[in-house]
């Protein structure tokens, strides 16, 4: 209220001066911004994009730290690491990716793993976030985790080997 109040008195001294007129805008110029420093929102090259979030199949079976490599050599625009599956709508958009190459079911490497030195799980996007879609089991014996997706199945994480080498899919968080 004490806005409008201030408001409305500078529209009345202005009114009382001939050339005033309160309620014009005058014209501002804005410098365009360079197109070199647009942000863009938008994939890499064959990445499918859901929400804030790209993905990418990778159908070669690598290892856990090959298939983390292969993430990071393939957008060169972001910065890529395997996908982090923070939640359910995470895994169905993953799943989704899955189903459009053609492999509906079956194991793909994830972000998630943990150290000897820390034996909780992380994601290796550097975000910090902890938070993880359903484990298939509370058994864990290794580093790396999976994805895995059963015929009708929403997926859930599991822990491997980290030298198993399946297909995998990278992720690129677009901010």
């Amino acid at each position: 209220m004490k806005k409008l109040t201030v408001f409305f008195f500078i529209c009345v001294m202005m009114a009382l001066t001939p050339t005033a007129d309160c309620w014009t805008i005058p014209p501002t110029t804005v410098p365009p911004w360079p197109d070199h420093h647009l942000p863009s929102f938008s994939c890499p090259d064959g990445w499918t994009m859901f929400s804030m979030y790209c993905f990418l199949y990778v159908p070669t079976k690598m290892t856990w730290d090959e298939a983390e490599t292969n993430c990071r050599r393939r957008s060169h625009s972001w910065p890529a690491n395997l996908a982090s599956v923070f939640d359910s709508e995470a895994a169905h958009d993953i799943r989704e990716v899955l189903k459009s190459a053609g492999h509906e079911h079956g194991k793909v490497w994830v972000g998630g793993h943990r150290t000897t030195q820390n034996p909780s799980w992380s994601w290796n996007d550097m975000l910090g976030f902890n938070s993880f879609h359903d484990f298939c089991s509370v058994d864990h014996k290794h580093h790396c985790l999976h994805l895995t997706f059963e015929e009708n199945e929403a997926g859930c994480l599991d822990d491997m080997d980290c030298e198993t080498k399946l297909p995998s899919v990278c992720g690129v968080i677009l901010m």
